[in-house]
């Protein structure tokens, strides 16, 4: 006998600026370094239209508006040294950042908080046996902040926020010159990751 239709507009402004540098402490040592601003304005607007087949009258609710603007920065350190032309090692620590947003789809509207990591990881790059194998190896650890998790309920896609979440990791990977025609590469990752802080994570349970 009728429909309801929830028409939204979620527009970005989006301004950054970044700079990058690097120094060479000695001839096999470098540090690099670099930051990033960014400044991301949203405009949220939304309206629903109404339509009773009983009546055949249909109403527009009054447009619901809002503006959030989300500003932060990010930034790389680095340090690598080369211990020979085979043999390079590094630690970083790099700073993340999404925007927030608004989440239309959710009732009421969720105001979508914008999430941070920080990235720690050391390694070491090489090209062994007169450059017939590269391998690299590398361990991380990622430590996040307002975390923004998808969930399907009802059949539609919501977006909201943990309140934190690590991951600890380490991958390799390798390419094997055996001939030069004939290569093998290869790789292997782990991963552990955990929510530290969801005091609002919504538990779906499958019907039977």
């Amino acid at each position: 006998n009728g429909y309801s239709d929830t028409i939204t507009d979620v527009r970005l402004n989006s301004i950054s600026g970044f700079a990058e540098g690097s120094y060479a402490l000695t001839d096999a040592t470098n540090v690099t370094a670099g930051i990033r601003y960014t400044n991301d304005e949203r405009e949220f607007e939304a309206k629903t239209v109404s339509y009773n087949g009983n009546t055949n009258v249909t109403t527009t609710s009054p447009a619901i508006r809002d503006t959030r603007t989300f500003g932060d920065p990010s930034w790389k350190l680095s340090i690598d040294h080369r211990f020979s032309d085979q043999l390079m090692v590094y630690a970083s620590y790099n700073r993340g950042f999404r925007s927030g947003t608004f989440v239309p789809q959710a009732t009421p509207v969720i105001q979508l908080e914008p999430e941070e990591i920080d990235g720690y990881e050391i390694g070491f790059k090489s090209d062994l046996f007169d450059q017939h194998l590269r391998l690299n190896i590398a361990g991380y650890y990622y430590d996040q902040t307002n975390v923004q998790v998808q969930q399907v309920i009802a059949g539609v896609n919501n977006v909201y926020n943990a309140d934190g979440a690590e991951i600890y990791g380490a991958d390799a990977d390798f390419i094997l010159s055996v001939t030069d025609n004939f290569r093998l590469f290869g790789g292997v990752g782990w991963t552990d990751a955990t929510y530290t802080d969801f005091t609002n994570a919504i538990i779906s349970v499958p019907y039977p």
